[in-house]
């Protein structure tokens, strides 16, 4: 009795330690939603058998609620972990930063132009 009793706490124990469904969730009130959706990326997603790898941009599609705004997924993972993830509007939310950095570098060198040229005309007109 004491055997099967230790064998099923140990069976217990390790399902309960093995993995634990997990909802990912993101209220995306005030912002316009991608035609490819909003998903999840992290160092979660192999783990939860999610092709591509982890970080992977397009795996991990997250679903509307009802008529809400917030989108969600539930994934199991092994307990007791710690993870990093990041939501993503569109399959690569990083392409919005990269455009900001170069149209905030563009407007920065017109600037300089444009300041060149005033000297250069204020210099003519001596």
């Amino acid at each position: 009795m004491k055997k099967t009793f230790l064998i099923l706490a140990l069976i217990l124990s390790f399902s309960i330690v093995n993995a634990k469904k997990v909802k990912f969730s993101v209220d995306m009130t005030g912002q316009t939603i991608s035609s490819y959706g909003v998903h999840v990326s992290g160092d979660f997603q192999t783990l939860a058998g999610y092709s591509g790898g982890d970080w992977a941009s397009n795996t991990t599609l997250m679903a509307q609620e009802a008529d809400t705004n917030i989108y969600s997924i539930v994934v199991d993972i092994p307990a007791f972990k710690k993870y990093e993830y990041k939501f993503l509007n569109g399959i690569n939310g990083t392409m919005l930063n990269l455009s900001l950095l170069n149209l905030g570098l563009d407007i920065i060198s017109m600037i300089i132009v444009g300041y060149i040229l005033i000297l250069w005309l204020m210099i003519l007109q001596v």
